[in-house]
């Protein structure tokens, strides 16, 4: 078993203990772990229905669903350990899946290696892993492990427009400062109280890197400027561009005495490229927030999924987005969560729930 942190400045810090009822669990009974997670995650499943798309959600729970009892749970927040590899390489699997060419295991072991980032959650001491929440350095995985996430955040950019792909480009550009990138992977009937704690216990490891890792070049890589964060949600709208018709703008001629008279705007009206609006609907609530600080977002279909009821389809997805100050950041989360109730209406609207 891995050390719990302590309070201290320097060190390890303790993570909190969570008292909470998971949903689909009997009362009194043990959680069962799960066989063959790998290759079940791996295997394809095209959803064409919301009961299909409930049925997807269920593969991620960690408890039976034949009714709906409450049990009283204890989970625990530790630091990833190397000998945590294949319950973090299933958990990776879930969050990265979709990424072209990308070593979803060897991301796995960047992730149990660095122990002073990262949370891993689970019921008691000893019970199966539920839960992860951690952040790699581009600036110390981009040449290997992160490679393959840059070049498909760049690529499916660059298929939108060309200005798009050398927009992303540039936000790994070293000029531009280190880049985080955010990994979040939970069975989906993880209670929801447990989502604020694991944000929170993220970004404050993040800070205390800053000022805790042995050596300069290691603090440095943790001081992001920006952030990735890759997911996965279905969505309507977002397709070809419709085209809009607006006003041409105004010319000008000039006069004797280097005056500027204003012409009369023409009648003709020119077209202007307009998105279709998006509407998500999220699989986990709190991608809501990441989409709400996004300052630029990167999406593609997932190959084989088909539209489900309502015109959803299951998109991936890259969002980047900058932090701001530190304490304007932890605000804007706080904000976020207390707004929702924990239980608010995104979680309402989300199937599986």
């Amino acid at each position: 078993m891995t050390r719990k942190k302590d309070k201290t400045k320097s060190g390890d810090r303790k993570k909190p203990q969570h008292n909470a009822a998971p949903r689909g669990q009997h009362a009194g009974a043990e959680p069962k772990p799960r066989t063959n997670k790998r290759k079940a995650a791996e295997q394809e499943h095209h959803p064409n229905s919301d009961e299909d798309v409930a049925d997807e959600a269920d593969f991620m729970s960690f408890a039976p669903n034949e009714d709906e009892s409450d049990v009283e749970a204890e989970f625990e927040f530790f630091d990833p350990k190397p000998e945590d590899i294949d319950q973090i390489s299933f958990f990776t699997d879930s969050a990265l899946a979709a990424i072209p060419k990308l070593s979803t295991y060897e991301i796995s072991e960047a992730i149990s290696a660095q122990t002073r980032v990262g949370t891993t959650v689970r019921i008691g001491d000893e019970g199966d892993m539920v839960g992860l929440i951690t952040c790699l350095s581009f600036a110390t995985h981009g040449k290997t492990v992160l490679k393959a996430l840059r070049n498909a955040a760049v690529n499916k950019a660059g298929l939108a427009s060309k200005e798009d792909g050398e927009l992303v480009e540039s936000f790994f550009e070293e000029e531009n400062g280190p880049l985080g990138v955010v990994i979040t992977a939970r069975f989906v009937n993880l209670p929801l109280q447990l989502l604020p704690p694991m944000q929170e216990a993220l970004f404050s490891e993040l800070n205390w890197a800053v000022e805790d890792e042995p050596t300069k070049e290691l603090k440095d890589s943790f001081k992001f400027t920006r952030y990735m964060y890759v997911t996965e949600a279905y969505a309507t709208g977002g397709g070809p561009k419709k085209k809009a018709k607006a006003p041409k703008k105004k010319k000008y001629r000039r006069k004797k005495k280097n005056k500027v008279e204003e012409e009369k705007p023409e009648e003709a009206e020119e077209e202007e490229d307009v998105a279709d609006e998006v509407e998500y609907m999220y699989i986990k609530p709190e991608d809501e927030f990441f989409m709400k600080c996004a300052e630029k977002i990167v999406s593609w279909v997932i190959p084989g999924e088909e539209t489900v009821a309502g015109g959803f389809t299951k998109r991936k997805y890259i969002i980047f987005f900058q932090p701001g100050r530190v304490d304007e950041f932890a605000q804007a989360r706080k904000a976020y969560w207390n707004d929702i109730g924990f239980y608010g209406r995104s979680v309402e609207r989300l199937v599986g729930y």
